[in-house]
């Protein structure tokens, strides 16, 4: 005969296997999530560690890097590996690669080690608590298209405040194209403060960004009108 003891043991451990089931979001649910990962990753400050794994045609190269951020700007610096030194800045909407000597600099189009994840109209988004990383608890978050694919991101969610503590890309292969993982992470930081960037960074930009102008003008330059999306992905403007 089951005493109570035992009763509630089996009630707790069968709770513990349906909390770690996935559940399928819906897209409003969806949508909710990323937006508070998207302001976690903008406005959450830390200070950690971060081991990166990034698949380069059939050679995975590794790197450690310590990494400042928070209120809109990124600063990260590889401590190993073959890019040892290089730092990435992103800052006032631009991100910046800045050689180990500190001297060359170079605009980039967009941060090649912290990008979120784009969601289409149609992808599947599944949630499930998985774990800890860096000591703390975590919700894990799959973003997958629909229909037969491999292809997918994986993502670690800090249960507290939401920020993307560890990211995993899968091509259609089932192949990890690209890993983040923090190994220690501190949240009671301040942000970090804005850098000034070498001189030649002005120029830099000058020759790589563009600047915004207003239909007409575009009218104007291209000598037609230009096309419009009818669909905006979440997490973008028109």
């Amino acid at each position: 005969r089951w005493n109570t003891g035992l009763l509630l043991a089996a009630a707790f451990v069968l709770m513990l296997i349906a909390g770690c089931k996935p559940r399928t979001l819906e897209p409003e649910e969806a949508r909710a999530l990323l937006s508070e990962v998207r302001k976690a990753r903008q406005e959450v400050a830390l200070k950690g560690q971060v081991a990166t794994n990034v698949r380069l045609a059939d050679t995975q190269v590794e790197a450690e890097a310590t990494v400042h951020r928070g209120a809109g700007r990124f600063q990260l610096e590889f401590t190993s590996g073959s890019v040892k030194g290089i730092k990435i800045i992103e800052q006032d909407g631009a991100v910046w690669q800045i050689a180990a000597d500190g001297k060359a600099v170079r605009y980039l189009p967009r941060n090649p080690v912290d990008q979120m994840p784009f969601m289409s109209r149609d992808a599947v988004i599944e949630v499930s608590s998985d774990g800890r990383i860096s000591g703390r608890p975590t919700d894990k978050l799959v973003i997958r298209p629909r229909g037969d694919t491999l292809a997918r991101i994986e993502m670690w969610l800090d249960r507290a405040n939401r920020f993307p503590l560890g990211l995993d890309r899968y091509s259609s292969e089932d192949v990890v194209v690209a890993s983040t993982r923090y190994t220690s992470v501190d949240f009671s930081v301040s942000p970090p403060p804005v850098v000034e960037l070498p001189a030649t960074s002005d120029e830099v930009a000058d020759a790589f960004q563009g600047h915004k102008i207003d239909k007409p003008k575009a009218v104007e330059v291209l000598s037609q009108t230009p096309l419009e999306p009818s669909y905006i992905p979440d997490g973008f403007a028109f």
